[in-house]
This record gives C-alpha cells, structure tokens and sequence, in this order.
C-alpha cells in the first residue's frame, strides 16, 4: 500500500507499522515497503521469513527422511490429516517454485 522512509532514530515507529511489510535499513534511513509496493526482489525475501517460521516445516525440516515417513505413517490417517500434510508440503514447494 505504501513506500514510507523514515530518519534511523525512527526505526521503532517504522517496525510498528503493521505486517505484512518488509524493512530496508540503510545507512541513515529505513524504508518500509507494504504489499503490493514491495518490490519483487524483496518479496522473495518476505516470503522465506514466512515459510521458516511455518511451524509444521520446521518440524519437516528437522526430520530425517526415514521420520518424515514415519511421522506421516503413524500420523496421516484421515482426510482431513491428509489435506493438512499436503498444504503443508504446498507451502514449502510454493516458495521453493517462486525462487527459482
């Protein structure tokens, strides 16, 4: 929605500005970007924040291959746990699309 820069002594009042927004801190300034405003380049950055601190992901990602099996054997057992596994897994291979 916007593109604000503010003097470095007010980086508090710019990281009050609500989420989602993404904070470029230079020498003297810092500039805040707010969707759609945020530059593309930057995006990718927003969206990596995001995704690690998904917390069923980092679980995934804490796990060994042979775990993960295990976990989605003893755990995946319904429909509605199986959905929940695949938008996990949807999330993680959706940023991983947009990176490369």
């Amino acid at each position: 929605m916007s593109i604000q820069r503010f003097p470095l002594e007010l980086l508090a009042l710019a990281q009050a500005i609500p989420d989602p927004k993404y904070l470029v801190i230079e020498l003297d300034f810092v500039t805040v970007y707010t969707p759609p405003d945020i530059p593309p380049n930057l995006q990718n950055d927003t969206d990596r924040d995001a995704v690690r601190a998904y917390a069923k992901l980092k679980a995934l990602r804490d796990m060994t291959p042979a775990e993960v099996e295990a976990w989605v054997n003893a755990n995946v057992n319904t429909l509605a746990q199986a959905k929940d596994a695949i938008a996990t897994l949807a999330v993680g291979v959706g940023y991983l699309i947009r990176s490369i």
